[in-house]
């Protein structure tokens, strides 16, 4: 995979082409390796209705014609899928020709993860890991522009806080990183994690208690030695999936991410967050990240990128800061596009149009144009 990426500040990478879509993500799909077909919903109730009666991409608040509190919606075999959520029960994502919701295995393919990475726990921890990952075809494609053009094209080295199951540490991986440690509170996560990342030592605890001292006598490197610091706070405080809280206690983590960042010092860190951080009152707390973040004395840029104009059939909206540390040079920029998204259908061989609009661009674009971001954000 080779990254063509934009030197300059664009507000936002433009698409080339069309995103990529379910059918090709299921494309090959091994049914010896999927999952158990879920016994859920049950026949003759109203979730089997909707799953029986909605059309492709249709939500179930469309098909009932009320909200009946059912965050349903059926996939379409050549568009990509909505975001994946972590909601259980009445919620997520309706297989295109089966009135059931989709297994696992699906999900993890619709997620950009390989058939062979394994979950821990039952198919609700599954469920969960996937809807909170960084998908790892769009962690490679960042990954990827920062090796080809601030790194000097060499493979590098990373730690990843706020870990979860691995899809950033996965497509750091694929874009010639080796993992140093991970950083991760969640039992379940962090049992995912070593599954598919043996070599890697894990803390599973409370970030607030690990020390830029331990991670470096844990890698056996000296400050400013790590080529890249990941991280992705968590989220739920600023989602547009449910109620956004100001005083969401989640919403301070990213402090203790730039704790680390100043005590290690990192050639280049990467953050990423959701889009609901630049809508209504939460852009008070998108100006604080900023303002922190640049206080580091990095060169830090944030942009709202989609996964799936990166190569993952899921249109999943997230904000990505890079900054890089000032001896290292001109920032990378951000990847371009990869083609058309993968639809539902390639992801279990479709060729479809779809647009998308990024939420929070206009906000942001006006942010530039009057001198808020800058060329160097």
């Amino acid at each position: 995979m080779s990254s063509r990426c934009d030197g300059g500040w664009p507000p936002f990478p433009m698409p080339q082409g069309k995103p990529a879509t379910v059918r090709e993500a299921w494309a090959g799909l091994d049914e010896a390796a999927n999952d158990h077909v879920p016994k859920w919903p049950q026949p003759g109730s109203k979730l089997a209705e909707c799953c029986r009666g909605m059309k492709p991409g249709q939500r179930a608040n469309e098909f009932y014609g009320r909200n009946w509190g059912f965050q349903l919606s059926r996939l379409d075999w050549d568009k990509p899928a909505p975001t994946l959520s972590t909601g259980k029960g009445a919620s997520g994502v309706v297989h295109p020709a089966e009135a059931r919701k989709c297994t696992p295995h699906e999900l993890k393919l619709l997620a950009s993860f390989p058939s062979g990475f394994r979950f821990a726990g039952n198919s609700s921890d599954a469920e969960d890991r996937i809807g909170n990952t960084v998908p790892p075809k769009f962690a490679q494609a960042i990954a990827t522009c920062i090796r080809e053009h601030i790194l000097g094209d060499r493979d590098f080295t990373y730690i990843s806080l706020f870990a979860g199951c691995g899809g950033s540490s996965l497509g750091y991986k694929w874009a010639g990183g080796r993992g140093l440690a991970a950083v991760e509170f969640n039992a379940n996560a962090a049992e995912t994690y070593r599954l598919n990342f043996p070599e890697t030592p894990v803390l599973e605890r409370d970030i607030a208690t690990v020390t830029a001292e331990e991670l470096l006598a844990l890698t056996g490197l000296q400050v400013g030695d790590l080529d890249i610091l990941d991280g992705s706070p968590p989220c739920q405080g600023f989602s547009t999936a449910g109620k956004r809280q100001l005083d969401d206690p989640r919403n301070t983590l990213f402090r203790e991410y730039v704790r680390l960042v100043e005590g290690l010092q990192p050639r280049v860190f990467v953050m990423e967050n959701v889009s609901g951080m630049v809508k209504g009152k939460m852009r008070l707390v998108f100006k604080t990240i900023m303002e922190t973040l640049k206080a580091t004395g990095y060169t830090v840029r944030c942009q709202l990128l989609n996964a799936m104009y990166y190569g993952v059939p899921q249109s999943r909206e997230r904000l990505i800061w890079i900054g890089v540390r000032p001896d290292i040079g001109p920032h990378a920029g951000f990847p371009p596009p990869e083609g058309k998204p993968k639809t539902v259908g390639e992801a279990v061989d479709g060729d479809a149009r779809h647009e998308t609009h990024l939420t929070g661009m206009a906000w942001l674009m006006r942010q530039r144009a009057e001198g808020r971001l800058g060329s160097a954000v």
